[in-house]
């Protein structure tokens, strides 16, 4: 999981920074291009890139989500496992977590 965040939050970075050479290059004049812009630029970038990610990455968990628990769900004559039986539980809020302490 570790991992997995490092490699999204490198991605948005290096997705701002093309992003901001792209426009730093191509858009601006060359007597605007200063610190202060670039990094201006460079932090318009980062949040929008990471409120994209930040979607792609719920809407995908969404339906990951969805997809699980259709399979789930017994069919035709089949025994329901334990498995089945907690996760439609819990999604109904039936059966709460025990306390264990």
């Amino acid at each position: 999981m570790k991992r997995l965040w490092i490699t999204v939050v490198a991605s948005v970075f290096g997705i701002a920074a093309i992003k901001t050479i792209l426009v730093a290059r191509f858009f601006l004049a060359p007597e605007l291009i200063n610190l202060a812009t670039v990094s201006g630029l460079f932090a318009l970038f980062t949040i929008m890139t990471a409120g994209v990610a930040y979607l792609a990455i719920s809407r995908l968990t969404s339906y990951l989500e969805h997809k699980h628990f259709k399979r789930l769900s017994p069919g035709g004559g089949e025994t329901a496992s334990k498995e089945e039986i907690f996760a439609v539980t819990r999604k109904i809020g039936a059966c709460p977590r025990p306390n264990w302490t």
